[in-house]
């Protein structure tokens, strides 16, 4: 039952996140790292001051970038320690996830998405939607490092192309 529970809340976080605005970007991390914690792999979360109150869509990306890295740390890495640091500089947000496990090579890469894996893919495409870029390095017994680098201005949003405005937001 316990197990089915656990699935249950899983499947829950992923079909619809908390309102992140609303708990805010400690709580998220500390969510998304609790399952990780209880298959006994230690989880540091360091998130900054400045980082702390981003919204809009760094504060998503940043969720769902942690929540998939999160997922094949447990899924694939055999990691015992998880690190996630967030930041945030000069209207940059700076997302990393760094993992002691097994690590990959660029062709296991290539054979997990062959066999249907998109998660790496996933991550790549949502740092570009949310106007940054991503970075990937892993090195065979060696772990794993994830790398975002999102936009951010003072309210936590994405600004728009050309003008300054936050994407989505009315002219």
């Amino acid at each position: 039952t316990a197990e089915a529970m656990d699935e249950l809340r899983t499947l829950l976080r992923e079909i619809a996140p908390p309102d992140l605005e609303e708990i805010g970007l400690a709580a998220a991390l500390g969510d998304l790292a609790d399952p990780l914690r209880d298959l006994g792999i230690e989880v540091t979360i360091e998130i900054a001051e400045s980082a702390g109150e981003i919204r809009g869509t760094a504060l998503n990306a940043t969720y769902r970038i942690t929540q998939e890295a999160l997922h094949n740390v447990d899924q694939h890495a055999q990691a015992r320690h998880v690190e996630v640091a967030v930041t945030r500089d000069d209207g940059r947000l700076d997302l990393r996830i760094v993992d002691d496990g097994v690590g990959f090579t660029a062709e296991r890469r290539h054979q997990q998405v062959a066999a249907g894996h998109l998660g790496l893919s996933l991550i790549h495409d949502l740092a570009r939607e949310a106007g940054g870029d991503l970075e990937i390095r892993s090195v065979p017994d060696a772990g794993t490092t994830v790398h975002a680098q999102l936009p951010a201005d003072e309210d936590g949003a994405v600004p728009g192309p050309g003008n300054g405005q936050a994407a989505g937001a009315p002219s």
